[in-house]
């Protein structure tokens, strides 16, 4: 989670770090119940450690940007693509103990990280689960083994050929008919606008165009498209920040900033669109934490449209929004962030963020965070259809304080802790969440990290003192496989002494693997209702 205020209070963060770890150190948490996680640390992985399934630590293997482990997988040829964080010099794949595919072309993706593509032929296992082990050869000459297990769908089938017919006397021809006339290929408009360059900016990567950006911001009037060409990257060193009204910032290119301290996009002119752009970060040595490093800031602006904006790499929050009112975000890719992928909070309202897709964060995947010292929560945010995959410290989809918020359709797999988490938390010191739902969805291996222990849903009421009562939460339709089996539950209400949390619903939750016991709760019937569940496909009672 990323706090607002880490850059207006660091010796209150400091702070409160020191006082939560003295809480858990004398017991005022309830034991098992504490649901913060230890602060992440930079220790790589060992080299003899076998990476299940290759999401986590930076190590990936990928088909058409999922990732391989647990999908199916067409009876031909797929293209497999294998991400190593540490140099790779060579890539050998393995199915049934038969080399499949190597491969020494070894490249850089936008973040650093080491891929190689290497084709496998999956035809020969049609219709099969099957598992792949992939060896890395490390430039020192060492190795590491990852796997992942998936199926091949069956081959489609071939119909015998029909009998040929005995010849007939041929008719005579009918006239040809005149030609359907073709339609022209749909073409999407070109963007329309005044491109960067237009301000001396060059866009080669190289030279720094700070200052021409800026110019560009500055200058132009309300309703001007600016252009990020395609094919174009431009450089910038310093906070790039979008204050006139109206301005649309569209095109294909990139904005690659290469001072993680000051590489934010930072919106607060109302009315602002970006479209298309990509948003990329050269490298991010430590997670850092107030507006200026955020990939995308939208900070107290009003009816601002995000479009298919990429952010490639970003020293905190990949997209971060503070009071920003009546906003839209939709089909946002958010990869390899320090902090959240996505972080709603201060009195944000009124947004709506559709089909994202957050991978490789360093924090929660999509979060909304409502702390009590910006006077007012986050209210009325509905998230539909947000996808997921691989935290690497922190949860999948999150509520913690805030009024109305709603998710739908989620997809979450592999996340450090739990995959939904909706808490009122002492250590960030948040509002309750009220009428907060979530409706619908998938959640895959929850809760890899052995260090928290959260399960696959939590929810925790865990500051008596704090701001509001935690409330009317649903959380239903959820289909939940794989959870780390040695977390103690699957799912729990929780709450810390004084708290009186009610209005809680967990209903038909479908649960596949995992823990055996089902629910952890420290309240009756009169608060929690917990009803048409099933595991491995048996009903269970749960709530008694």
């Amino acid at each position: 989670m990323t706090s607002s205020s880490a850059h207006r209070h660091p010796r209150r963060a400091r702070s409160l770090v020191l006082a939560l770890s003295l809480g858990l150190g004398l017991g005022l948490l309830p034991q098992g119940a504490t649901p913060f996680l230890p602060a992440p640390t930079a220790a790589a992985a060992s080299l003899a450690d076998v990476v299940t399934p290759s999401v986590g630590r930076g190590y990936q293997l990928t088909v058409d940007g999922t990732r391989l482990h647990g999908t199916t997988q067409p009876a031909g040829t797929v293209d497999l693509l294998v991400t190593s964080p540490p140099a790779i010099r060579a890539v050998k794949v393995v199915i049934d103990k038969k080399v499949v595919g190597e491969s020494t072309d070894v490249g850089r993706d936008s973040r650093g990280q080491h891929v190689a593509a290497v084709p496998v032929d999956l035809s020969a296992l049609a219709g099969r689960s099957t598992r792949v082990h992939v060896q890395l050869t490390y430039l020192s000459g060492s190795t590491h083994r990852l796997e992942a297990a998936f199926r091949v769908a069956a081959a489609a089938s071939t119909p015998a050929p029909a009998p040929a017919p005995a010849p007939a006397p041929a008719p005579a021809p009918a006239p040809a008919p005149a030609p359907a006339p073709v339609p022209p290929p749909v073409v999407a408009p070109a963007e329309v606008g005044v491109p960067l360059t237009s301000f001396g900016a060059v866009g080669d990567g190289v030279t720094d165009d700070t200052a021409a950006i800026q110019k560009a911001f500055n200058t132009v009037a309300d309703g001007t498209t600016l252009l990020v060409p395609a094919g174009k990257t431009f450089r910038h060193t310093k906070v790039l920040r979008l204050s006139r009204p109206g301005i649309t910032l569209a095109g294909s290119g990139t904005l690659l900033a290469t001072n993680d301290a000051s590489s934010s996009l930072l919106v607060q002119g109302s009315r602002t669109t970006i479209r298309d752009v990509t948003l990329a970060l050269s490298s991010a040595p430590q997670r850092r934490g107030t507006w200026d490093d955020m990939k995308l800031t939208v900070l107290s602006a009003d009816d601002v449209t995000l479009e298919r904006v990429r952010v490639r790499g970003s020293a905190a929050a990949g997209v971060y929004f503070w009071g920003a009112k009546r906003f839209r975000a939709t089909d946002l890719d958010v990869r390899g962030t320090k902090a959240d992928g996505i972080h709603v909070t201060g009195p944000s309202s009124d947004g709506t963020i559709v089909r994202p897709v957050v991978r490789d964060s360093e924090d929660d995947g999509v979060a909304v965070v409502s702390y009590a010292q910006d006077g007012q929560p986050v209210r009325r945010v509905t998230v539909t259809s947000p996808t997921v995959l691989g935290t690497h410290w922190g949860r999948g989809v999150t509520v913690v304080g805030g009024e109305d918020i709603t998710y739908t359709d989620i997809r979450v797999e592999r996340s450090n802790a739990a995959a939904v988490y909706i808490a009122k938390e002492p250590g960030w010191k948040t509002f309750a969440p009220v009428r907060v739902k979530v409706l619908g969805g998938t959640v895959v291996e929850a809760n890899q990290s052995t260090k928290v222990d959260h399960g696959a849903v939590l929810v925790w009421d865990g500051w008596a003192a704090g701001p509001g009562q935690l409330r009317d939460v649903v959380v239903q339709d959820l289909k939940i496989s794989g959870t780390r089996a040695s977390a103690s539950r699957q799912v729990g209400f929780l709450r810390t002494s004084g708290s009186t949390g009610s209005g809680v619903q967990l209903n038909r939750f479908t649960i596949t693997g995992g823990p055996k016991n089902l629910l952890t709760s420290q309240v009756g019937k009169a608060d929690l209702q917990a009803d048409g569940w099933t595991y491995d496909g048996q009903p269970v009672c749960v709530v008694k």
